[in-house]
């Protein structure tokens, strides 16, 4: 029997835990919530139902919506809050002491990753989006922990197998996505987009320099990296005004120009359609006394 398959079977043996689960439970979180900062043993699993919420670790704000998963990993100091808007998150907590003590092997690495890294403490959160199977997953763990119904154990530790697959699975996507063999010219537009995002970034010129129709340009670093450039660029633009508003001395209107941004109108809208919450706001919640 391999490694893995024995650590899935562990996955069904008794630990040094008796409860299968800290916190199995529907969350209702009002607007302008704060909790934190804080830490635990827990292994942290959300699903969010309903509205935004926030993740604020290492003076960094993750934003959270509709749809997506938040993982944290344990002994992580985080603090979480909520803003305009309430939220409802599908709550799962447990303790890697429900399984036999485990040690990371090699093949582990390989074949369950999330598994792998939170026995070598290697990674503090992960958020994964519009994954429907892990979301679906959490919610039939809760509702058996809460139920209770003839031998839940043991479908729960079914579950708790699922989502270690599951999880995994979605690392090894990002993982082998950034280990593909990346076009040349594909590479020198994302090149050319991370050197020149505060100015303004020509694609039938640069398509020109590179020898091809913008189209084809376009096609071609869709095809490697899984998004548009004018989605990257946008993206890009925005990770480094998040960077730039940690700056106490820089304002939002500053960081709008020195992002390539035409003006700070435009900026706000963007920055609130992707993090879910406006500049000045992020901006307060980095240094709000926590």
């Amino acid at each position: 029997m391999s490694e893995s398959l024995t650590y899935i079977k562990h996955i069904f043996d008794g630990g040094t835990c008796k409860n299968l689960a800290e916190i199995f439970e529907i969350k209702h979180y009002t607007p302008d919530f704060t909790f934190g900062p804080h830490s635990h043993e827990n292994i942290e699993m959300n699903y969010v139902h309903t509205g935004k919420c926030y993740l604020k670790i290492d003076g960094k704000v993750i934003p959270f919506k509709k749809g997506d998963c938040m993982i944290l990993y344990p002994n992580i100091h985080h603090f979480f809050f909520t803003t305009k808007e309430r939220a409802v998150l599908v709550q799962l907590e447990f303790k890697l002491g429900i399984f036999p003590q485990m040690a990371p092997v090699l093949e582990l690495e390989k074949n369950l990753l999330f598994l792998y890294q939170l026995l070598t403490n290697s990674q503090q959160v992960i958020k994964i989006s519009n994954n429907d199977e892990i979301n679906r997953v959490i919610q039939k763990a809760v509702k058996e922990l809460n139920e209770k119904k003839r031998n839940y154990r043991i479908i729960t530790r079914l579950y708790f197998a699922e989502l270690f697959i599951l999880i995994s699975r979605e690392l090894d996507k990002k993982l082998k996505f950034t280990g593909l063999k990346i076009n040349p010219k594909a590479e020198a537009l994302l090149q050319h987009i991370q050197n020149n995002y505060y100015q303004n970034i020509d694609l039938e010129q640069f398509a020109l320099k590179m020898g091809v129709s913008s189209r084809h340009l376009r096609k071609l670093f869709k095809l490697n990296f899984g998004i548009s450039p004018v989605s990257y660029l946008l993206e890009f633009r925005i990770n480094k005004a998040l960077e730039l508003l940690n700056d106490p001395k820089l304002n939002v209107k500053e960081v709008a120009f020195e992002t390539g941004f035409t003006t700070p109108q435009y900026f706000s809208k963007k920055f609130r359609e992707i993090t879910g919450m406006s500049p000045r706001k992020y901006k307060k919640s980095l240094f709000r006394k926590i």
